[in-house]
């Protein structure tokens, strides 16, 4: 009797173990699936985590609007202007025309001379290289004739009856762009020749000429003013800014002065300082136009304060210039990249 107790205890535990065994496993399966529901929802997340990305990033082109691309053909443009209906672009080497501002072809090759000057002359554009003016009336076809006068100069503008010249401090004019004779009040007297001055009465280097309601401008280290050029007036002098200006723009309302590490506003009453914006400065319909060297835009209205250009993304790059052309902003910049953005109307 003794020994069938033994026996059944035995089977018992056994039996127990078996049991206890038997248990064991689904423990260790629920586990795994844990463990792996756990993975399961980890998955989720990162999924959804990936659809946040992806849709950030769609979200984030979809707001941008400009269009971006490269010119190619190993074409890079490090100036741009708007003639009849199409654009003219220059670098070092070569003058290159455009009917969309995308599509490039050279239409002029200036080796073995370098361009160093170009302004726009009424309904023409000429360049200047060191041996040769070169005139277009159109950005496809160049009329290229020598210089008769091979001094470097600061600044050139057109008033509609004659080029005009800053060679350095002295003022300068022609009737045809290639020999330019001394600005004098007396054409017999060669001590009445134009010179811009500082205010300790030294010759100083003007950068900017420009003509606005009748009225002619030079900007530098100062501002001058005049109605026929002969007889300037000082609006500014290197007292009331610090750098002096490198560029002169007029939007109907104020002038607006850049210069390298600040700008200058301009009402006709006294200077205000502004922080720099940008490098390449437009007008367009009645609104100052600031592109950065990364190709990031802005617009003001009184050139002190900037409000961005549509949406900015991660396309910037190295800007060189910019132009607006058919009420768009193109802006090209290094490798012949390029971007461009519909203006409002």
């Amino acid at each position: 009797m003794k020994r069938q107790l033994v026996i059944l205890g035995i089977l018992f535990v056994t039996f127990a173990f078996i049991i206890a065994g038997c248990s064991g496993t689904p423990d260790t399966a629920n586990t795994d699936a844990t463990q792996s529901g756990d993975s399961s929802e980890t998955a989720e997340v990162d999924a959804t985590k990936s659809d946040a990305t992806e849709s950030v990033a769609t979200e984030a082109a979809a707001s941008s609007d400009w269009t971006t691309g490269v010119i190619g053909g190993d074409i890079e443009l490090t100036s741009v202007y708007a003639i009849g209906d199409g654009l003219i672009g220059i670098n070092s080497m070569a003058l290159y025309y455009s009917a969309d501002g995308l599509v490039w072809e050279m239409t002029k090759d200036l080796n073995p001379y370098p361009f160093y000057a170009v302004f726009p002359v009424g309904n023409q554009v000429v360049v200047y290289d060191a041996g040769n003016a070169h005139t277009t009336t159109d950005g496809k076809s160049w009329t290229s004739a020598p210089r008769e006068d091979y001094h470097l100069f600061n600044a050139a503008m057109h008033d509609g009856k004659q080029y005009i010249k800053v060679d350095t401090s002295q003022l300068y004019t022609s009737t045809d762009g290639g020999k330019f004779f001394p600005v004098q009040s007396d054409s017999m007297n060669p001590l009445t020749q134009v010179y811009f001055l500082d205010e300790e009465n030294n010759p100083t280097n003007v950068m900017k000429l420009a003509q606005y309601g009748g009225t002619y401008y030079a900007a530098g280290p100062g501002l001058w003013s005049s109605s026929d050029l002969y007889t300037w007036t000082k609006l500014v002098t290197m007292n009331d800014i610090t750098y002096a200006a490198e560029d002169l723009l007029y939007n109907g309302t104020v002038l607006f002065m850049p210069a390298y590490y600040e700008n200058y506003v301009f009402d006709g009453a006294g200077i205000t300082r502004v922080s720099p914006i940008g490098n390449v400065f437009l007008v367009n319909n009645g609104e100052f136009v600031a592109v950065s060297g990364n190709g990031a835009s802005s617009t003001s209205t009184d050139g002190i304060t900037w409000t961005p250009l549509f949406s900015e993304d991660a396309t910037n790059f190295k800007a060189y210039t910019a132009v607006v052309f058919k009420n768009k902003l193109f802006v090209y910049g290094e490798d012949g990249n390029y971007r461009y953005v519909a203006l409002e109307e």
